[in-house]
């Protein structure tokens, strides 16, 4: 999953009682965050910026957002471990 970060809350919530799958999110301190936190059964911190096109097609003005990986459920766990990408909690 990977909601527009503008308004994430409700993909969130749906993810929280779904409890199944990877979510990629920005790092924020909503209170969404902190529930991903500490329900979550993996989190890989990306260890640099994501770039992503804007949505208004401005060229060479990208957003820049750190972001985390979140992972919910064996399966999606496990293929965090798998992808190298970082430190898993």
């Amino acid at each position: 999953m990977n909601p527009p970060y503008s308004a994430p809350r409700p993909w969130v919530e749906k993810f929280l009682s779904h409890r199944n799958g990877l979510a990629l999110l920005p790092i924020t301190r909503g209170s969404w965050w902190d529930a991903l936190w500490d329900e979550a059964d993996g989190i890989c911190p990306n260890t640099y910026n994501l770039k992503f096109d804007r949505p208004d097609g401005l060229p060479n003005k990208p957003i820049v957002f750190r972001t985390a990986l979140f992972a919910f459920g064996q399966v999606a766990y496990k293929a965090l471990l798998k992808s190298n990408l970082g430190r898993v909690r």
